[in-house]
């Protein structure tokens, strides 16, 4: 037989009477506790503490807490905030049973002159001095990120930017911590144990790194109003020549005038050969190494000689102005058109090339 049952059956008896006591004979009045509770809600209190502390007796902590805890907020004097705390030690709950205990010690101008209270004062002091070295303590660090920039929660409880760096009373356990900075999220699992000074950090992305991937890849820029359709499509090979209307005019008048001279002081020059070997043949004829017997032969002679020289002057004319006004007008470009004049025994082509 295990002696904490033994000694529970000896002393429970007793400390539910204290608690019985200590209800029923609290003066109305006295104190803030008394000046809302009303005989129902003292009446209940009673209940639930003597079901929570027969239920932590009886090792049942969970339902002890659970009693014990609504009866303290029903009515708290410090028998039922002494007891809540144990049963809060018994279940793990540092934390929540050192602040308990505090509770029940504070309550001083609470009490009257209950001899049952005040000892129950001096039994949580004594309690929350040995139970304070034994709460673990949790630190969080935190790399390259700045606190207010971070979002931490504790077993999904969210914690104070304020506590980063700082030692954190914490349940012995485990616990789930997380870390959130934008997109970034981590996630770190930590076992306390009694009297352990624990100390974890989160790593973040430095903003450097983030900010530079950031300029890698900029946004698109939309354009703020309608885009005017070119008038002139362009495909992407294809150059293109931007010159002056005058130069442009100029040359496109002048070199086909240039071609057309050149064009007729061929003809002419043509003209001039044909026509004096023409009147080379009638000289050769009845005119040769004699006088002319004919009258008619004469002036057939003087006037292909005529003709010849005409033709030759207007062909020299005609092919000297060809040449000059070719020259004289502006230059074509790489990709200009071009024409080329043939003289050949078919007559005189134009080729014009672009």
């Amino acid at each position: 037989m295990r002696a904490t049952p033994f000694c529970a059956r000896t002393f429970a008896p007793a400390l539910l009477r204290a608690v019985i006591v200590l209800l029923a004979v609290w003066p109305a009045g006295r104190g803030a506790a008394q000046s809302t509770a009303d005989d129902a809600t003292r009446a209940t209190a009673r209940q639930l503490g003597e079901q929570g502390i027969e239920a932590y007796w009886a090792e049942d902590y969970a339902t002890a807490d659970d009693k014990l805890d609504k009866a303290y907020r029903l009515f708290a004097v410090p028998t039922l905030g002494l007891w809540s705390a144990r049963a809060h030690v018994r279940l793990g709950h540092l934390v929540e049973a050192a602040e308990r205990y505090r509770d029940a010690a504070r309550a001083a101008g609470a009490v009257g002159d209950s001899a049952a209270q005040k000892e129950a004062q001096r039994t949580a002091t004594q309690e929350l001095s040995a139970l304070l070295p034994r709460i673990p303590s949790l630190t969080i660090q935190l790399e390259d990120a700045a606190p207010a920039d971070v979002s931490i929660t504790i077993d999904g409880v969210a914690m104070s930017s304020a506590m980063i760096g700082v030692g954190r009373p914490t349940n012995p356990g485990p616990h789930q911590l997380e870390a959130v900075r934008g997109s970034e999220h981590h996630t770190l699992d930590v076992l306390l144990v009694e009297k352990e000074q624990a100390e974890r950090s989160f790593r973040f992305r430095k903003l450097e790194t983030v900010q530079a991937s950031a300029i890698q890849r900029p946004l698109p820029i939309e354009p703020i109003g309608p885009v005017a359709t070119p008038p002139l499509l362009v495909t992407p090979n294809e150059p293109v020549r931007a010159e002056p209307p005058a130069e442009l005019a100029t040359r496109n008048v002048a070199r086909p005038l240039a071609v057309a001279a050149l064009s007729l002081g061929g003809a002419g020059l043509l003209t001039s050969v044909v026509t004096a070997l023409t009147a080379k043949s009638k000289l050769s004829g009845p005119c040769k190494d004699k006088m002319c017997e004919s009258e008619s032969a004469e002036e057939t002679y003087s006037s292909l000689r005529t003709a010849s020289a005409v033709s030759f002057y207007l062909g020299a004319a005609f092919a000297v102005g060809g040449v000059v006004t070719w020259f004289v007008a502006p230059k074509r470009k790489q990709n200009d058109a071009r024409v080329d004049l043939t003289v050949g025994p078919r007559g005189v082509m134009l080729h014009r090339s672009f």
